[in-house]
């Protein structure tokens, strides 16, 4: 086991992870590349299916959760990362609808936003020191839709960069 440290820091590698969207195409990658890294000795993939890509990954553990509401997520992650000793030295989300124009904006900001932040303030209660989110070119809370962007009445597209920018902020 190697040490690296800087004036303000000191840490030590292999690290360990949680992913959150990990069964999309950015999130799939991002698993396989930490799996391969030295630098990491385990991956808690955080998911509500499992997926057979991470069935040959040893480092890899798939944590199935509910996300049908944000309570019983919340309950799901906090028997997962109840206390420091189950808190990863870091966590990525890379999870979202993937096609916002095929969804509601209640949708969206369920899947872009709100369960999101409850796995990042989650983990960060549990002990977890960095975060990593995907977000999205032009994400900006104070954002408001365009005319051209409301014509698609129903979408989510009307509300995409703000609720990215939410998450951000969250």
């Amino acid at each position: 086991m190697t040490t690296t440290s800087n004036a303000t820091t000191t840490r030590k590698a292999p690290h360990t992870a949680a992913v959150l969207g990990a069964t999309g195409n950015c999130g799939v990658a991002l698993v396989k590349e930490l799996s391969a890294s030295p630098e990491w000795s385990s991956i808690k993939v955080v998911s509500r299916r499992s997926l057979e890509d991470f069935s040959n990954m040893p480092k890899v553990q798939e944590e199935i959760v509910r996300m049908d509401t944000t309570d019983n997520f919340a309950q799901d992650l906090n028997k997962i990362f109840h206390d420091k000793k189950d808190s990863p030295d870091a966590c990525f989300c890379t999870m979202g609808v993937g096609k916002p124009k095929h969804v509601t904006a209640e949708h969206l900001e369920q899947v872009d936003c709100t369960l999101p932040s409850v796995f990042a303030k989650t983990l960060a209660k549990a002990g977890t020191k960095h975060a990593c989110l995907l977000s999205a070119v032009g994400s900006d809370i104070d954002s408001k839709p365009s005319k051209i962007v409301s014509a698609l009445a129903g979408s989510a597209w009307a509300v995409y960069p703000h609720v990215k920018g939410q998450v951000e902020q969250n």
